[in-house]
């Protein structure tokens, strides 16, 4: 995963090309803010042109100003060139923040525009790509590679030891179940990948403190706590084929009564 979205860093790199370009040459902000706003459909954006269009129309209205006062008093021109110089910065200033502040809502469109249409609405980033990555998931295999990625990525050794239990869980569950895992991947995956996802953001934020601490105990709580579901799942199943098999067993020997082979 990249520091803004669900992607690589690479990706964020050749998809932030404007952004960056834009904060290394300052004369190509609006161009920026305008590129941004269509190709990812970014409604705040586009209105955001108009707080620059404002400011650039003031910075026309002084120079205008500036020139009518040479030719009267220069006291004046002074004034109005301090004011044109007050409202460049300003224009500046505004457009480097509005632009740097939504970089990373562009990026996450732009990953978004890559399963799903976009509209100039407000989206949910990632509750859509765990929703994607849900439906990506048909196997308890592929979920199991899941969690070993997140094994390599999460540092906690306790959650990590966690990914492992739910590793040997999973193949429990894919070797009794014999493939028919649907119900139990809608019903586990996930609040699974929602868990561990949280947990490594938060270890990527480098945050401390015990608001910090507490988070993440919940998190190892609830991951503890569907462990525990998980294993209770698999005993009630195995108990379940236990009795199938003994109820199987007792009609095949029924059956041979019948047939007047006992």
């Amino acid at each position: 995963m990249g520091w803004l979205t669900e992607k690589p860093v690479i990706w964020e790199l050749k998809k932030g090309w404007v952004p960056l370009i834009c904060l290394i040459f300052p004369i190509l902000l609006v161009f920026g803010i305008w590129y941004m706003g269509k190709k990812a459909k970014m409604e705040k954006m586009m209105k955001g042109l108009i707080g620059v269009g404002i400011l650039f129309a003031l910075i026309v209205c002084n120079l205008i100003f500036v020139i009518i006062a040479k030719s009267n008093n220069q006291l004046i021109e002074s004034f109005f060139i301090s004011v044109s110089v007050l409202v460049i910065g300003s224009s500046l200033f505004y457009s480097v923040i509005l632009l740097a502040a939504n970089t990373k809502e562009y990026l996450q469109r732009m990953h978004l525009q890559e399963f799903m249409v976009l509209e100039w609405e407000e989206y949910n980033y990632l509750s859509l790509v765990n929703n994607k990555q849900i439906r990506e998931v048909k196997t308890l295999s592929s979920f199991i590679e899941e969690l070993k990625r997140w094994d390599e990525m999460i540092v906690d050794e306790a959650v990590s030891d966690q990914i492992v239990d739910l590793i040997t869980l999973m193949s429990k569950v894919n070797s009794i179940k014999e493939g028919q895992t649907a119900l139990f991947i809608e019903r586990h995956v996930f609040s699974l990948t929602s868990l561990l996802k949280q947990f490594h953001q938060v270890e990527l934020s480098k945050l401390t403190g015990s608001a910090i601490t507490r988070i993440k105990q919940k998190l190892r709580h609830t991951l503890d706590i569907a462990l525990q579901a998980i294993r209770q799942e698999i005993l009630d199943e195995m108990k379940q084929q236990n009795r199938m098999a003994e109820v199987e067993a007792d009609l095949y020997i029924e059956s041979l009564r019948n047939e007047g082979l006992l």
